[in-house]
C-alpha cells in the first residue's frame, strides 16, 4: 500500500507511466510545489547533486523532518547516514507540519537556527 507520493514512482516506472506523468507535472504539481519534480530520481539536480558526491568533509548534516511527511517516505528513514536527524512537533501541539509547512513553523526554524548554532 502506497504511504506518500514517493511510493509510486516505482510502480509508475514499471506501468511506463512515469515520463507521461511528468510530461504533465509541471501544470499540476508546480502551483503547489515547484521543486517536486527537483526531488524525483534522475531530475537534473539530483543528478548534478550527486556527480560530485553529496558529502564535504567537516560538515555536520542536520535534516529537519516530519514525521507526516507524504512526499519523503518513510521520512525518519531517508537521511544518509550520519546525518543528524530533528523531528518537528506538531504545531501548538496538535496539528501535523506537512511537507511544505517547515519554512512557515516556528519550532521547525527554531531547529534550524539551534543547528546552526552560533554564527
Amino acid at each position: 500500500m502506497a504511504k506518500g507520493v514517493g511510493d509510486v514512482e516505482n510502480p509508475s516506472r514499471g506501468l511506463r507511466t512515469h515520463d507521461t506523468i511528468l510530461a504533465w507535472e509541471p501544470a499540476w504539481m508546480d502551483p503547489i510545489c515547484e521543486g517536486f519534480r527537483e526531488a524525483v530520481r534522475g531530475s537534473d539536480l539530483l543528478v548534478r547533486l550527486h556527480a560530485d558526491g553529496l558529502w564535504a568533509r567537516g560538515v555536520v548534516y542536520t535534516d529537519i523532518v516530519s514525521t507526516v511527511d507524504l512526499l519523503v517516505h518513510p521520512p525518519l528513514e531517508q537521511s544518509p547516514p550520519g546525518t543528524e536527524v530533528r523531528v518537528v512537533r506538531p504545531f501548538a501541539g496538535s496539528r501535523p507540519v506537512w511537507h511544505g509547512e517547515p519554512g512557515r513553523d516556528p519550532d521547525s526554524r527554531a531547529l534550524v537556527m539551534e543547528a546552526l548554532g552560533p554564527t
